[in-house]
Formats: structure tokens, sequence, C-alpha cells
């Protein structure tokens, strides 16, 4: 992602783990409040989708079932279930993960390898296969 770009992300799916499944906009959980569980990122939902860029917590975005999303910084996107941190190892479900580029930075001379075009597409999935111990 370059800085200045907007994407609008969308996706669609079911996924979870230890307290159920839900799809990408996440749930709460009664049972995880109580064990004082708490998601990767405060503010949003249990196994809410999320963005962020590289390995920093304080560009983390909610993309759920759809968002459009400014950056303000470049990086590589990271997309990640807003799960407990211990508890990933029993993630299990997929979602399907589509951003088109709505509006793309503008260099004075930008390298041959970037496009002029306003808009890309790319879709990915993004899942989590059950892990056995």
């Amino acid at each position: 992602m370059q800085t200045g770009d907007t994407w609008r992300f969308a996706a669609t799916g079911v996924w979870g783990g230890l307290f159920g499944a839900c799809g990408p906009d996440g749930r709460s959980s009664a049972l995880g409040d109580r064990l004082r569980l708490k998601p990767h990122i405060a503010g949003a939902p249990r196994y809410c989708l999320m963005g962020r860029l590289d390995d920093d917590p304080a560009t983390a975005f909610r993309i759920g079932t759809g968002v459009d999303h400014a950056f303000a910084h470049c990086g590589e996107l990271v997309v990640f279930a807003n799960a407990a941190l211990p508890f990933y190892w029993n993630d299990a479900g997929r979602l399907l993960l589509t951003a088109d580029r709505l509006t793309e930075a503008r260099q004075a001379n930008p390298p041959p390898h970037i496009s002029e075009t306003d808009r890309k597409t790319m879709v990915g999935a993004v899942g989590f296969e059950p892990t056995t111990r």
C-alpha cells in the first residue's frame, strides 16, 4: 500500500475459534469477557477481520464485511482475526477478501513499474486451517 492510496475492502465467509464461528464483522463473547481474554486490538470485536501495515499496531483498522480506507503510510498490508493472542492456535475457517483501489497516490515522476490506472483489484483468501498437536 502506498501513502495516499484509498482502497475498498469487502469480505465474506465464516471463521472462528474456541468460542464459536462468526462472519468477518466478528462477535462478542460473554465467556471471553468473564475470562478476561482481550482481543488483539482493543475496541474491535473478537474475530473481526482487521488490517494493518507491516507489524505496526498503530496502523490497525477494521475491515469486517467492508470498509473504504485511506492509507496515511506506506507498507505491506497484513490482515488478521482480532482474536486473543494466546488463542490463534485453534482458529479455523475461511474468508474471501476483495480489495479495490479507489484512488492512487500521485507522484510527479512515478517509476515505470507503477501503473497509472485509477483502479486495480486484488482478490485473496484469508483463512486458518486447524492445527493438530
